[in-house]
């Protein structure tokens, strides 16, 4: 149970800086003009990787307790794949709309896949 455990806050660090990165893409792609290096123009800034560290290091911490009770007895590929999927997908369709919302309504996005994969009956989430 302790390497699942591991595994599971490996995924949340790796998810929520994946998150980061999508997040800070999608919006220098929101305001950059086309035909510019999108990844060089956002990581120039110094204060970038300090602040994506920030924003994504402090709700890794706080998402996985919760995402351990939803995981533990859990197939980690088919839910990983499918909670990775709505939050990206969230952060790059909110993201477009507001340059905010693709942030804060990350958490709500992750919370509820991570409920679906809890508590629905669908056999391909389940631990066999």
């Amino acid at each position: 149970m302790k390497r699942r455990g591991l595994r599971i806050f490996g995924l949340c660090v790796a998810g929520a800086f994946l998150c980061a990165l999508v997040f800070l893409v999608v919006l220098q792609l929101n305001w950059a003009p086309t035909g510019e290096d999108i990844l060089t123009k956002v990581f120039s800034n110094p204060f970038v990787g300090g602040v994506a560290t920030l924003f994504a290091g402090a709700p890794a911490l706080v998402a996985f307790p919760f995402a351990y009770f939803c995981l533990r007895q859990r197939n980690l590929v088919t839910c990983s794949i499918f909670v990775f999927s709505v939050v990206l997908l969230e952060i790059a369709a909110a993201t477009k709309l507001g340059d905010w919302l693709g942030f804060f309504g990350s958490f709500p996005a992750l919370l509820v896949a991570l409920l679906i994969c809890r508590f629905s009956g669908l056999r391909v989430f389940r631990l066999e």
